[in-house]
């Protein structure tokens, strides 16, 4: 038997730099074939196997979770030990206001409104719309007619999955960001795909892309502020010292702002300061989600 084999070193090398599963695999099939050749023998008896196991590769780098997840989803088609968007759950909640599934709704919904003859824009064409998800797949390609670059890739999330595709001015400002398994936040809104004055063919709706944004970064590139309100109860030693310690730890550009309540008299004092600026690492966001601190985050979108 082969106990506590991580998954990391099913696909890792041996010192031979043999992979250690095709080895297991040759081991199996070698053995298998032993014993059944061994039991159609003259001579009968019991099966014991002389076959060496394979050497497992015991000094193997430990995956990432992040590189765990990419081999799971390459080998068996899905994800097992978490979503690669699990670790922007903060920024999915706070930055988002739709999810992939609900694009063709709103096409659909944004059509038929058009289609009762509706003047001007609708809502749901001035509704700036917020979706995270991950690249999946790219196709990166030039256009049969003016041979201008274009790419297409598709968006994935916990439910459903979109594709885009972008060309001219889009390319230029948006395919930097467009790589396999990036995390991507997209800002945009619901329009009537471009076409030509003379085309009769009836409109067509899509979701314009209008910026795009790193998940990873989102945090530090679209909030101006976040605002901590603590109650002067709980300003114990031990709690401004782990404050101090989480805020020096994770010093940036966003600005923090100390907002002290007092519930016996209903007193309220904002503190504000120009030299104290945080990154909204996940250290620093798990620190103030953990002290169950209440917050408020000023955006920049």
């Amino acid at each position: 038997e082969f106990k506590e084999i991580k998954r990391y070193q099913f696909l890792a090398p041996n010192t031979k730099n043999e992979i250690f599963l095709d080895n297991l695999l040759r081991y199996g099939n070698k053995w298998q074939a032993d014993k059944d050749q061994h039991t159609h023998s003259l001579f009968g008896g019991s099966y014991e196997a002389t076959l060496k196991k394979p050497e497992i590769p015991t000094d193997a780098e430990e995956w990432a979770i992040a590189e765990t997840l990419k081999k799971e989803k390459e080998l068996i088609g899905m994800y097992l030990s978490a979503h690669p968007l699990d670790s922007y759950a903060f920024v999915i909640k706070h930055f988002t206001n739709y999810t992939l599934q609900d694009i063709p709704e709103l096409l659909s919904a944004v059509s038929e409104d058009k289609a009762k003859g509706k003047a001007g824009d609708t809502a749901l064409q001035k509704k700036v719309i917020l979706l995270a998800g991950i690249v999946s797949k790219v196709q990166e390609g030039l256009s049969k007619k003016a041979g201008k670059p274009y790419i297409r890739f598709v968006l994935e999330d916990y439910n459903a999955t979109f594709e885009w595709a972008l060309y001219d001015k889009d390319y230029e400002n948006f395919s930097k960001y467009i790589k396999p398994d990036q995390a991507l936040l997209l800002r945009g809104k619901l329009q009537t795909r471009y076409r030509k004055k003379d085309d009769k063919r009836p409109e067509e709706w899509e979701f314009k892309i209008h910026s795009v944004h790193l998940l990873a970064h989102a945090c530090n590139d679209l909030v101006q502020a976040v605002q901590l309100v603590l109650p002067v109860e709980e300003l114990t030693p031990p709690f401004i010292e782990r404050l101090q310690d989480v805020v020096k730890k994770n010093q940036g550009s966003t600005a923090l702002q100390l907002h002290l309540t007092e519930r016996e008299n209903s007193l309220s004092v904002p503190l504000f300061s120009r030299s104290l600026r945080v990154a909204l690492t996940p250290e620093f966001i798990d620190f103030f989600q953990t002290e169950n601190i209440n917050y408020f985050l000023a955006k920049k979108i």
